[in-house]
């Protein structure tokens, strides 16, 4: 892997999410960052016949795309042009992870960042920067879907090269859809409010009545549910068993054929 590719586009990412209005988009966790730079290196490989950028061994793992070596770079490479770190605790996974923002320089940075990079791959990091940033969900989702993960079964290495047509087809622009945009932080709470505040409103107006007269849970009512019970016949007891999926899914063409949403 060359170490000062990936170091440079760590960096890139970090200095387009500086460019974020808000405070909290501008911060990068690892996971954001490693898939910054397989977008980077998929990129280059559609315009140079599978060869990526980084020249990183990507892997299958978990969720979508990983590279070891990539994500041991993460901290030295924000550390070697003055990020911000904070220690984030995390209540779904078991370690907690680290954010990474810059706030000053950015603008340097940037332009030192496109001298060095390749255009497409300056591009490609840009727009999914912009487009996903912080948002894990969202990132994983589009990185999972991508030609090398769909060819690839877990914990396989990835293959760039036999999938060039498709990653080119990929990554070309639509040029009827409107640019991305990406909703600021008090775009999305004035949004989510309005959301509840309408849902409200719905049930507020589909809001159940208590019936009148009030039903009767007395010995009658136990003994009619007893007998509608016994109509079904012997219950049944609890039962276990075990799904068996063949690892062939991984490799069936209904998960990377043309057609696959």
């Amino acid at each position: 892997m060359d170490t000062a590719r990936t170091d440079e586009l760590i960096q890139f990412a970090l200095a387009v999410a500086a460019e974020a209005d808000e405070r909290f988009d501008r911060r990068l966790r690892p996971i954001h960052l490693i898939k910054y730079v397989y977008l980077g290196d998929l990129a280059h490989a559609a315009k140079n016949r599978g060869k990526t950028f980084t020249g990183a061994r990507w892997r299958f793992y978990h969720f979508g795309p990983f590279a070891a070596e990539v994500f041991n770079r993460v901290e030295p490479a924000a550390a070697a042009i003055g990020a911000n770190s904070e220690i984030l605790e995390s209540k779904k996974y078991d370690k907690d992870s680290v954010c990474y923002w810059l706030e000053d320089e950015i603008e340097h940075l940037l332009r030192q960042a496109e001298k060095k990079l390749p255009l497409e791959v300056a591009s490609a990091v840009r727009r999914a920067v912009k487009l996903y940033g912080n948002d894990t969900n969202s990132l994983l989702r589009h990185v999972y879907v991508t030609a090398p993960v769909l060819r690839a079964s877990p914990n396989e290495y990835l293959e760039f090269g036999s999938a060039v047509s498709e990653i080119r087809e990929a990554t070309k622009p639509d040029p009827a859809a409107p640019p991305p945009r990406k909703r600021s932080r008090s775009e999305r709470e004035r949004i989510r409010q309005e959301v509840h505040r309408r849902l409200d409103a719905r049930n507020q107006r589909t809001s159940l009545k208590t019936p009148d007269p009030a039903p009767r849970y007395d010995e009658v009512f136990a003994e009619g549910v007893r007998w509608l019970d016994s109509l079904g016949g012997e219950p049944i007891g609890d039962l276990s068993a075990e799904a068996v999926i063949s690892d062939d899914v991984w490799k069936d063409p209904s998960r990377s054929g043309p057609e696959v949403p």
